[in-house]
């Protein structure tokens, strides 16, 4: 949802553009890159809104433009957005910044095994995700050399779980990176994920292009 706030001054038109999460929404890519932005636009340019009235180009054009450009989505975005096997089970990208990443999901019945437990194969998905959203955050294309996981504690139906992802190391194309999942607060697993950047990035670039190492 987007509030839009007009105020005149003396010499000129004021625009203030804010931007919140609509509660209940199911989020998109949108939704994250107004969140990253949260919106605050002045537009100086003209020097009365009443000046402006009856010509072909309104106010509220060339500020949809300036919101538009700076609002352009972030690589680890434009990865998260495709990535149909992390959202089809519901997991959201809440915050994310160079080298740093925040995932939640809800652990669903489907995921839960036969000890009534969620399934480690899920933790370990959730964790992952966060780690190649932390690791692909520089804007080279980068895959999983090689990951683990340690298993701290159960977690069960309903169960809502946070992976924080964090860069600890980055040599050449290499890097590595610690994803701790919690559940309101309490260490569920830890993960530890080693990257590789891709010499050839352009993956991302040419949708359907598949190479021998994805995520």
């Amino acid at each position: 949802m987007v509030i839009v706030t007009s105020f005149p001054t003396d010499h000129s038109f004021g625009i203030s553009v804010t931007c919140f999460p609509v509660p209940g929404k199911t989020r998109t890519l949108a939704d994250h890159t107004l969140d990253r932005a949260t919106a605050r636009l002045d537009y100086w340019a003209l020097p009365c809104a009443n000046r402006m009235v009856g010509r072909e180009t309104r106010w509220w054009d060339h500020v949809v433009g300036r919101v538009s450009r700076a609002a352009e989505p972030t690589s680890t975005e434009v990865m998260f957005s495709a990535d149909e096997a992390s959202r089809r089970l519901g997991i959201e990208l809440v915050e994310h910044g160079e080298g740093s990443a925040v995932l939640r999901m809800t652990v669903t019945p489907a995921m839960v095994n036969g000890h009534r437990i969620a399934h480690g194969g899920y933790l370990f998905l959730l964790a992952d995700t966060a780690f190649a959203c932390a690791c692909n955050s520089h804007g080279p294309v980068t895959v999983a050399a090689g990951a683990d996981i340690v298993f701290v504690a159960p977690a069960r139906e309903g169960d809502v779980l946070v992976a924080s992802a964090e860069e600890r190391a980055r040599f050449g194309r290499s890097g590595v990176y610690d994803v701790t999942v919690r559940r309101a607060g309490e260490v569920i697993a830890e993960f530890r994920g080693r990257s590789r950047s891709m010499r050839d990035t352009t993956a991302r670039e040419t949708p359907g292009t598949t190479t021998k190492e994805s995520r």
